[in-house]
């Protein structure tokens, strides 16, 4: 019997639309999983309570003086663990955008802007979304940190790119 010439059958209908799936859901599912978890955490009511590390320590520690006067900076610190969750919630956001658009058609550095551009517009989605939330308001400081956090992700990428390919002796 001869095989020369002959083509070997093709896989599948069925397997090459998993793996279709499959591929699209790696490229695309961080993206999205991250948007619905982000939008998850936005619609709980006991999130959006002011000083929830501190009603927890107060709860804990009750009227002990000790507490009382490390109160000023266990309140700069609960805010500031508000704004790095922020932070590094839209930082992964935009390093998942950007790695959804890893197989679009269009060049490196515009994909990088519209990762950029789509988590920014989801930060102002997300806090204009926790203004409809009992017991969560929107605050466009927020806002401010979740771009900070994409600007910054997306920037400490291009930068280790840059030097990845200047070592590589790349352009």
């Amino acid at each position: 019997m001869r095989t020369e010439g002959k083509r070997q059958p093709a896989a599948p209908a069925r397997r090459r639309s998993l793996n279709r799936l499959a591929a699209w859901a790696l490229q695309w599912g961080p993206a999205l999983g991250l948007s619905a978890a982000i939008y998850w955490l936005s619609s709980s009511p006991k999130l959006g309570r002011p000083n929830l590390v501190v009603t927890f320590l107060a709860d804990l520690f009750g009227d002990r003086a000790w507490f009382s006067r490390v109160l000023p900076i266990v309140q700069r610190l609960d805010a500031a663990s508000s704004w790095l969750a922020h932070f590094a919630e839209f930082a992964l956001l935009a390093l998942a955008w950007r790695w959804a658009l890893h197989g679009v058609q269009i060049q490196r550095r515009h994909k990088s802007l519209l990762a950029w551009l789509l988590t920014a517009l989801y930060a102002v989605a997300d806090e204009w979304h926790q203004s409809f939330v009992p017991g969560r308001h929107a605050d466009w400081r927020d806002v401010a940190v979740d771009i900070a956090g994409a600007t910054f992700a997306l920037a400490a990428l291009a930068f280790i790119r840059r030097r990845r390919n200047s070592r590589a002796g790349k352009p």
